[in-house]
């Protein structure tokens, strides 16, 4: 929690007390604008603008760049979130697909060991793997579906 400094007066920063004159307002904004001038927060929120700006002069050259990041125009709560799912289309960034698909496969063997079987046999192959494979948890087929959602061959 914040706190003012013991040597000085809490500022009034939004409201004024009833029955102040416009001059004994006007003293009361200085005195407060000068304990908070004086805070140890301030001046160290200012140092630290200093030390940056300093330390900083590639950052006039990365601003005067056009920003290649992605922006989320809103939060999400990730709370109720249980699985998220990829869309590799190579719009935002350029994949290693072999190893992002070795990746998956031990989770998806290390989930499977947890859960009691036996996957010691199992051996990542890059070539057997196929995008849009949907695994059914309940009779563990590997199947491949339509845009539609119904199964091929």
């Amino acid at each position: 929690m914040l706190a003012w400094p013991a040597q000085a007066a809490r500022p009034y920063l939004a409201t004024w007390p009833e029955g102040r004159s416009a001059s004994s307002r006007t003293a009361g904004f200085r005195e407060g604008a000068a304990a908070l001038a004086t805070s140890a927060l301030v001046q160290r929120l200012h140092t630290l603008r200093r030390r940056r700006l300093k330390r900083s002069a590639f950052l006039v050259r990365a601003w005067a760049q056009p920003p290649r990041r992605v922006f989320a125009s809103r939060e999400v709560e990730m709370d109720g979130v249980q699985v998220v799912g990829y869309d590799l289309d190579y719009t935002l960034v350029h994949y290693r697909l072999k190893a992002w698909e070795g990746k998956v496969y031990a989770q998806c063997k290390e989930i499977l060991r947890k859960q009691g079987f036996d996957v010691e046999g199992l051996n990542f192959d890059p070539e057997l793997v196929i995008r849009g494979l949907v695994i059914d948890s309940k009779l563990g087929n590997i199947v491949k579906v339509d845009r539609y959602g119904y199964v091929r061959k």
